[in-house]
This record gives C-alpha cells, structure tokens and sequence, in this order.
C-alpha cells in the first residue's frame, strides 16, 4: 500500500471506532429507561428544510415536540433534528424517559436514538464510495485519482 493512503486509512478506522462507540453509548442511553407514548404537539426551531418546486419555495420544520406524562407531570421531548421522515402533529410516538428525571427523554425512532452513530455511518459510506470510484479509476485508467 502506498504511503500516501495511510492518513486516509486511519481516518476510516477512527470512524469505525467512533461509530461503534457512538452505537454502544446511544444504545446504553436508553437501557435503564421506561417507555411511554407521546403526542407530537409541534415543530421545533432546531431544524428547518425547504424545497423549491415549479419556482414555489416551501419550508418546514423538522424537529418535533412530543408532549408525554409521566403520573400526573406533563413534559416535553425534544427531537435530534433530523425529522426524516416528516414528523405529523397529532401523531402517537412512542418515548424512553429517566425515571429519576423524565426531562431526560429521547423519542423512540431509529434516527432520533441513533443520531451520532448515523452521522458516522454517513460518513464511512461516502469513503467507502470514494475508494470504490478511485479503485474503478485504476481499473480503467491504470492509476488512481489520487
């Protein structure tokens, strides 16, 4: 292997590092929690996307506020922002609570429980899709992009 791979080979094992500790913490994050079901009340200001279609700008929120209860206290979960796919108000979600705190919650759905470990995980499928181009290059052209 030559040399000059071997920064972007540490990199890509840094990140499968990361990943699987970002894994393992927001896997554990959740372990010694309960789970109820909330109402998404609204659309946070965290997050925001737009389209333009046919010359026509639309915008909307992507973070949701789930209202739950827990007993007879009322509390609010904040999405991680990503809303992919669109969240709907009035929609049933299910959310992981403290028990010793429930301001400490998280909503159950794989991109808000996974949101650091999904950020690598992008990350790792562009480099890998990267070595894959260069090495089709090679291929073809006899020597790399690089």
């Amino acid at each position: 292997m030559a040399p000059r791979y071997i920064p972007a080979l540490v990199i890509f094992i840094a990140l499968i590092i990361t990943a699987v500790y970002f894994y393992t913490e927001e896997s554990s994050f959740i372990k010694g929690m309960n789970l109820t079901t909330g109402v998404v009340s609204g659309l946070g200001s965290e997050s925001s996307s737009s389209i333009t279609s046919n010359g026509i700008k639309e915008s909307s929120n992507t973070q949701a506020l789930v209202n739950f209860t827990v007993g007879s206290s009322k509390y609010t979960a904040e999405g991680r922002a990503l809303g992919i796919p669109r969240w709907n108000v009035g929609e049933k979600v299910g959310v992981y609570y403290s028990p010793d705190n429930p301001n400490i919650s998280r909503i159950n759905r794989w991109d808000e429980m996974y949101f650091f470990t999904l950020i690598c995980a992008q990350f790792i499928v562009i480099i890998l899709l990267f070595g894959l181009v260069n090495f089709i290059v090679y291929k073809v052209r006899g020597r790399p992009l690089s």
